[in-house]
């Protein structure tokens, strides 16, 4: 299987996992019952884990890589951010949804990390240089860049971080078969984290998004 092929198949089956796991969200009580259960998704598909499955409730989000407790689910935002490995090729992938009923700035706030995502994503191609795919992030993110604490993106392949680098200075240019992951974030400290995260194929004249899950903030009871 290609790299295309087999990052489009994980692809798949990360959201095959994450639909399974937010239909029995009544099932889990901490953030370990529900990586625990989403990693079993993942298997049970025919993949491996890319990486280690972040699961991260309320102010554990601010964490980036922040491990599964044993802690109760409070309300609030909590993030998913998992990938699967189909023969040798990783897929990175991150929703975050919300525990209750969001307020208008939670609203708020989760629409400028969903309109920062797609501001980026709307202009990959092939021949793009990489920093301008952060200038756009940031564009996107406003007041709130400065608490992004990582890239806006990276490539995505053999390994879940790869080449090509997208920041601020980076001067990688895509090419058609280029595989990249576009994750803008949120994070303040003690309260949340929220990040959008989707693997995309770039094309000659577009791109393909391999991970397709809604955006939209879903709330879970």
């Amino acid at each position: 299987m290609d790299k295309a092929s087999a990052i489009r198949k994980a692809g798949k089956i990360n959201s095959e996992a994450l639909v399974e796991t937010i239909r029995r969200f009544r099932d889990f009580k901490t953030e370990k019952d529900i990586s625990g259960f989403l990693n079993k998704q993942i298997k049970k598909r025919k993949a491996k884990l890319a990486f280690p499955t972040i699961i991260a409730s309320g102010k554990n989000a601010f964490e980036l890589h922040h491990k599964p407790t044993r802690s109760k689910i409070k309300k609030g935002f909590l993030l998913f951010d998992f990938g699967a490995n189909v023969g040798g090729w990783c897929s990175d992938f991150s929703r975050t949804f919300f525990v209750g009923a969001p307020s208008k700035k939670e609203k708020q706030l989760y629409k400028i990390v969903r309109t920062a995502q797609e501001r980026c994503i709307r202009m990959l191609k092939s021949g793009i240089i990489t920093s301008n795919i952060d200038h756009a992030g940031v564009i996107g993110l406003g007041k709130y860049s400065p608490t992004l604490k990582h890239a806006i993106g990276h490539g995505v392949g053999r390994k879940v971080h790869d080449k090509p680098a997208i920041y601020s200075r980076a001067c990688d240019v895509l090419k058609a078969g280029d595989v990249i992951a576009i994750e803008p974030g949120i994070y303040i400290k003690n309260k949340l984290g929220i990040r959008i995260e989707d693997t995309v194929l770039i094309k000659k004249n577009g791109h393909e998004v391999l991970t397709k899950f809604p955006k939209k903030l879903i709330c879970l009871k």
